[in-house]
C-alpha cells in the first residue's frame, strides 16, 4: 500500500507555521496511541511554539484538506487524541496562564496547560480549577475542554462543561471568536450582523428550537453526564451558552486556542474515609444510599479487578496495604473550614449507615499524606487499565495455519488454553486466511502475492492496533518473517506483521506476565527441531520455555526430518524421504525412554515421526503445556496418548487421501496459472 504524498502539506507547514513540523515515522508512531488501546498514525505532528502558530496550521491544513486533530497530555479513554489527521501538539510551549481574577475566580488559560500545573500556579490565590481526573498530573486544559472531563470531585465542582465561562475558538473554515452565554438580544446582534458568525449563531438558533422538548426531555440531569454533543446548553433557561454546548465535542466542531474559567476555592480542611464492599455492584448500589446522609466533596470508587491489576504489575502496593477489607472501595472525601467540622461529617455518615470507624471494612483519616496514599490507589488504578496498550492487556491473534485446523486441532484448542492461563485474551480472524506457502514453494509468485493481499486485508484490525499474532506451525511462521517481506519489499503492512508475528515460545518467554509460571512437566523430552526453526525462527525461546516447565529438552541435531513439505508426500519420493529421515530422526525417537515425550511443532516433522516406524507420535509444545494445565499427571509410558487426535486411517484411506490432495492441488495450480495468462 502506498501513503499519500503529503510533501506539499509538510513544506507549506514547514514554510508558514512557528512551530515543530515532524512528518518522520518515528514521531508519527509515537502519536499514533493515547490513553486508549486504540492506534490510529497521524498524517503528521505539529508542535507550535503559539497559539497564533497553532492557529495558522489549522489554516494551512484547511487549504491543504487535511484534517486536523488537537492534543493536550494524550490520555483520552476513547481514542480521541488519535487519528489518521494532522495533530497539533498544545503541550510542550501553549502552557500559559494568561491572567487570573480572584475577586471573580475566574482565569484564562492557553490549550497545553496541564491542571496540576495551573493549580499550582494557581495556588497562591488559594483558588484551583474544580473538575479532577485521575490523570490530573498530565492531563491537559484543552484535553479536558475537548473530553468533558469530571473525575472524583465531580459531586462537588461539577463536570468541566460546568466550569468553563467562555472559550476562544477557531472553525476550520478561518472563523476566530470569542463565545459564551448569549443574551436573546445579543444573539439577536450577532445574527443580524451577519458574517460567518451569525451564520453559525442561526443555526444553533434553529436547532434549539426546533428540538427544544427533545433536548429538554432527553438530557438527564445527572451529576457526571458526559456522553454526546451538549445541547442543553442551547436552552433559554442555561443561557445559551455557545462555549458549554462545544465542551465534550472532542474536536469535531472547533479548535480551541484560549479558555476563560471558573474557578474554586481550596478546602482548607479535608477528611477521607474508605468504605469496603462486597463488589462493585455492591459499591454501585451504596452510593445514593449515601448520598441521603452527606455531601461529599469528593465521591469515587476502586474496583476490586483494578486493585488486582496494580497487584500483578507490582504498582502502589503500599496504597492497597491502607486500604480496609473489601473487595471494592468507595472513597468518600469531606471538605471544611475546621478539622472537626470534616471529622464530624464522615462520623455522621457512618453512624447513619451503621458502620464504625474500628470496623475492618472501614478505614478514616485526617492526616493528608495518609489520604493521598489511598487516593493514590484509585488514581493508579486507573492507569494499569486505560494506558497505551501493553503485550497483556491487547488481544493476542492466533495464526489459523491449515495444519491445526484441519488434521491436528488439539494444537490450536491447547495454545489458547495455555495463552489464556498466561492472561492473554485469543482472537482467531473472522475471514478465511493463507499464507501462501504452496504458491511460494512451487513458483507461483504472482497467486502468492494475490493471496497474501487478500490476508492482509482480514489481518487489517490486528495490525491497525499492533496486537501480535502469534504462528503455531514454522513454516507458516518463517513465511510471515522472511518470505513475504522479501517477496512484497515495497508493502508496508507486510512489513508491520513481518514484526507483529511471534512464535508461541516466543511470545510466552517474552510478554507474559512477570509473575506467570509454565506447568511443571519434569519429563525427558526428544525433540525435534523444524526447518524453517533452524533457518528463521530460531530455537532459544522454545529452549528457554523448556527449561521453565522443568523439561531435560534432548533437542536433535541430526537434520533434516526428510518429508520437505510436499516432497515426501509426491509419487516417486516416499523412499528417498524415509532414506533422508533414517540418517537420524527415527532412530532417535525409537531410542527415546517410553516415558519421555517427543516433541516437534513442525506438521512434517510429527507426520514422519509417526510414519516411520517409531511407535510413537510427537506432540506440540503448546500440547504438552496444556496437559501439565490439568494437573493429573503424564502416564509413566507413551504420554502422548492423552493428546486428541483424528483416528488413523487405513493405509489405503491414506494413500488415497494423498493423492487426492496431490491431484486438487496440481490442479489449482494449473487452474491458477491459466488464469493468470488470460489476463489481458
Amino acid at each position: 500500500m502506498t501513503p499519500p504524498d503529503n510533501s506539499g502539506l509538510e513544506a507549506a507547514l514547514r514554510a508558514e507555521v512557528d512551530g515543530e513540523i515532524r512528518f518522520d515515522a518515528g514521531s508519527r508512531g509515537a502519536y499514533a496511541t493515547d490513553g486508549s488501546n486504540y492506534r490510529q498514525v497521524p498524517v503528521g505532528v505539529v508542535v507550535p511554539r503559539t497559539v497564533e502558530a497553532g492557529a495558522r496550521a489549522v489554516s494551512v491544513c484547511a487549504r491543504f484538506d487535511a484534517p486536523v486533530l488537537s492534543r493536550g497530555g494524550g490520555t483520552s479513554l476513547a481514542g480521541q487524541s488519535t487519528n489518521t489527521a494532522v495533530v497539533i501538539d498544545w503541550g510542550k510551549y501553549c502552557t500559559r496562564l494568561l491572567s487570573v481574577d480572584p475577586g471573580q475566580r475566574t482565569c484564562v488559560v492557553e490549550p497545553g496547560i496541564v491542571l496540576d500545573e495551573l493549580n499550582r500556579r494557581l495556588s497562591g490565590h488559594k483558588l484551583q480549577f474544580g473538575p479532577k481526573p485521575s490523570t490530573h498530573s498530565h492531563c491537559a486544559l484543552g484535553g479536558m475542554i475537548g473530553n468533558n472531563s469530571c473525575g472524583a470531585s465531580a459531586q462537588a465542582c461539577g463536570k468541566t462543561v460546568d466550569n468553563v465561562r467562555r472559550l476562544e475558538i477557531l472553525t476550520y473554515d478561518g472563523l476566530r471568536a470569542w463565545v459564551g452565554p448569549t443574551s436573546p438580544g445579543e444573539r439577536e446582534r450577532i445574527v443580524d450582523g451577519g458574517g460567518r458568525l451569525g451564520e453559525l449563531y442561526a443555526g444553533l438558533d434553529r436547532i434549539a428550537a426546533a428540538y427544544l422538548a427533545d433536548i429538554r426531555r432527553g438530557y438527564p440531569k445527572i451529576p457526571r453526564r458526559v456522553s454526546g454533543y451538549n445541547l442543553d446548553s442551547l436552552l433559554p433557561e442555561n443561557g445559551f451558552d455557545a462555549a458549554r454546548a462545544l465542551v465534550g465535542s472532542e474536536g469535531t466542531l472547533v479548535t480551541v486556542l484560549r479558555a476563560e474559567l471558573d474557578l474554586v476555592p481550596v478546602p482548607p480542611y479535608q477528611s477521607l474515609l474508605v468504605l469496603g464492599c462486597d463488589d462493585i455492584c455492591a459499591a454501585g448500589d451504596d452510593v445514593p444510599r449515601l448520598l441521603e446522609h452527606c455531601s461529599p466533596s469528593q465521591l469515587e470508587a476502586l474496583d476490586g479487578r483494578m486493585a488486582q491489576l496494580m497487584r500483578e504489575e507490582g504498582a502502589y502496593l503500599d496504597s492497597l496495604a491502607v486500604l480496609p477489607e473489601g473487595d471494592s472501595w468507595l472513597m468518600v472525601q469531606y471538605s471544611g473550614d475546621s478539622q472537626d467540622d470534616v471529622d464530624e461529617q464522615a462520623h455522621a455518615l457512618l453512624r447513619a449507615i451503621g458502620r464504625h470507624e474500628k470496623d475492618a471494612n472501614v478505614a478514616f483519616s485526617d492526616d493528608p499524606e495518609r489520604e493521598q496514599k489511598m487516593l493514590r490507589a484509585r488514581e493508579a488504578g486507573l492507569g494499569v487499565t486505560a494506558r497505551p496498550p501493553d503485550d497483556r492487556e491487547t488481544w493476542e491473534g492466533l495464526w489459523p495455519d491449515t495444519f491445526s485446523t484441519c488434521f491436528h486441532p488439539s494444537i490450536a484448542i491447547s495454545a489458547v488454553r495455555v495463552l489464556e492461563d498466561a492472561g492473554f485474551r485469543v482472537a482467531v480472524p473472522a475471514k478465511p486466511v493463507c499464507c501462501g506457502l504452496t504458491w511460494i514453494s512451487t513458483g507461483q509468485l504472482p497467486v502468492a502475492k494475490k493471496v497474501l493481499r487478500r490476508t492482509l486485508g482480514v489481518l487489517g484490525p490486528y495490525l491497525e492496533a499492533g496486537t501480535p499474532v502469534i504462528g503455531l506451525e514454522p513454516s507458516c511462521t518463517a513465511v510471515f518473517r522472511s518470505d513475504a517481506p522479501e517477496l512484497m519489499p515495497a508493502d508496508q503492512d507486510v512489513q508491520r506483521l513481518a514484526g507483529q508475528f511471534r512464535t508461541f515460545a516466543e511470545h510466552l518467554v517474552h510478554h507474559a506476565p512477570g509473575d506467570w509460571r509454565p506447568p511443571r512437566l519434569a519429563r525427558q523430552a526428544t525433540v525435534q527441531t523444524h526447518c524453517h526453526q533452524h533457518a528463521i525462527t530460531k530455537f532459544d525461546a522454545d529452549r528457554e520455555l523448556m527449561r521453565r516447565a522443568h523439561l531435560d529438552a534432548e533437542v536433535l541435531d541430526e537434520g533434516c526430518c526428510g518429508l520437505a513439505g510436499n516432497f515426501g508426500l509426491e509419487r516417486g519420493h516416499h523412499e528417498v524421504s524415509m532414506a533422508v529421515a533414517e540418517h537420524g530422526v527415527p532412530p532417535a525417537v525409537r531410542g527415546a525412554a517410553p516415558g519421555s515425550l517427543v516433541l516437534a511443532d513442525g506438521f512434517s516433522c510429527r507426520t514422519q515421526i509417526e510414519e516411520g516406524g517409531t511407535g510413537r507420535r510427537a506432540l506440540h509444545l503448546a500440547e504438552v503445556l496444556a496437559l501439565g494445565l490439568d494437573g493429573a499427571g503424564l502416564p509413566s509410558e507413551h504420554p502422548e496418548r492423552l493428546a486428541t487426535r483424528p483416528p488413523e486411517p487405513s493405509r489405503t484411506a491414506r494413500w488415497t487421501t494423498t493423492a487426492a490432495a496431490a491431484a486438487l492441488t496440481a490442479a489449482a495450480g494449473a487452474g491458477a496459472a491459466l488464469r493468470l495468462r488470460r489476463k489481458p
